[in-house]
């Protein structure tokens, strides 16, 4: 079994790239956290300001590790329309997403004596994947439940695949009580983003300026699942057959 943990920057860079607002919930067959673990009740304040003026859609909680499961993207083409995107809206100072993905899970929280069992369940479930090719198909947009960040994305196909995994993946966060993904999901992969709702002015533009689509060729060779934990980062290989 490929397990590799390597550590990002910070785990900040992990809650600020959120796009949806999650509901915490407690593995029943565990002892109730607050018997386990003691924090002060201190408040915690970001200034947006530090943060190109993000918000967090979920308050820091000592304890809690903000984690979610994704393939990660590695290629050219999206870095190239993201140039596109911000010249052709200047007035949305759209901004590029550093480590584009596609997420697998919404984020969940998970207590640190969870980490270990779950990052073996997600290796597990990727070692009963077979490796398989995405391809880059049409734009979309796409808001977090605040409101507050539009995402320009492309979105993926096929989808077998996706669907199989994320039904796995489904399987183990039912385990701990916690929120499977959406269960109608538009797989895709984000690219840059801009403050505000501005979705529909950027997807109006897709109609004129993209007409003769399909723009976007790139072939993704899927390889591995990701499973991130705050600042720790597991890589786990699909199955080599």
């Amino acid at each position: 079994m490929d397990l590799i943990c390597e550590y990002s920057s910070s785990e900040e860079e992990v809650e600020e790239i959120l796009e949806e607002r999650v509901t915490k919930r407690v593995r029943t067959d565990l002892p109730a956290a607050s018997t386990i673990f003691k924090s002060d009740d201190k408040s915690h304040y970001e200034d947006p300001l530090n943060h190109q003026g993000r918000t967090r859609a979920v308050p820091h909680e000592a304890g809690n590790w903000a984690t979610f499961v994704f393939i990660p993207y590695s290629g050219d083409e999206l870095t190239e329309m993201w140039e596109h995107f911000s010249a052709q809206y200047p007035n949305y100072q759209i901004q590029n997403i550093e480590e584009p993905h596609l997420s697998l899970t919404r984020t969940i929280f998970l207590r640190h004596h969870w980490i270990e069992d779950f990052v073996k369940g997600v290796a597990s479930t990727a070692q009963h994947v077979p490796r398989f090719k995405l391809r880059l198909a049409n734009f979309e947009t796409y808001t977090n439940e605040e409101k507050t960040r539009t995402f320009i994305a492309a979105k993926v196909e096929p989808i077998d695949n996706l669907i199989l995994l994320v039904k796995k993946l489904d399987g183990l966060l039912n385990e701990y009580g916690l929120q499977e993904y959406y269960k109608d999901p538009s797989f895709h992969i984000s690219f840059a983003w801009c403050l505000g709702d501005h979705s529909e002015g950027i997807r109006s533009g897709f109609k004129s300026k993209f007409s003769a689509e399909p723009l976007l060729t790139e072939v993704l060779n899927v390889q591995e699942l990701v499973c991130k934990c705050a600042h720790k980062v597991y890589k786990l290989s699909l199955c080599d057959r």
